[in-house]
């Protein structure tokens, strides 16, 4: 999470004298949808707003500090998307990538919490599942 942070806070700073409109660099945070790697496009849901970002040809992208292709950015699982924060150039085409996807179990005394965090590491989802059932034959007490 620390690496994640470190890309961010330099994202940021390179864009405190930019604006938001073509011609001009700029930085979006949304979750990754689609992937279209023949392409070299992605769909992303920004702000309530779908769009879909064109990829530089020597995007950078990374998780947790560490370089990841394009194909890993792809959804977890049907409905459970990756999120990212896209730094795009002047021409509107993405140039940097940091995404993340992060999830924990939690075990308590009623079941069991998964909990899934956003790119910030804030808490972005919690679901609960019961407890296992113990089996007889298996576990004894």
């Amino acid at each position: 999470m620390r690496y994640v942070n470190i890309c961010l806070l330099v994202v940021l700073l390179l864009n405190l004298s930019t604006g938001t409109v073509l011609g001009r660099a700029a930085f979006m945070h949304g979750e990754i949808l689609e992937v279209f790697p023949e392409q070299n496009k992605i769909r992303v849901l920004s702000e309530g707003r779908m769009q879909i970002l064109e990829l530089a040809d020597q995007v950078e992208i990374y998780r947790r500090g560490q370089p990841v292709s394009l194909l890993s950015t792809r959804p977890v699982a049907e409905n459970y998307f990756q999120e990212g924060i896209f730094y795009m150039n002047e021409l509107g085409r993405v140039v940097l990538m940091v995404v993340d996807y992060a999830v924990e179990e939690i075990q308590t005394a009623s079941g069991s919490l998964l909990v899934y965090y956003d790119l910030f590491g804030g808490v972005k989802e919690v679901e609960q599942f019961p407890p296992l059932e113990r089996d007889p034959l298996i576990c004894s007490e």
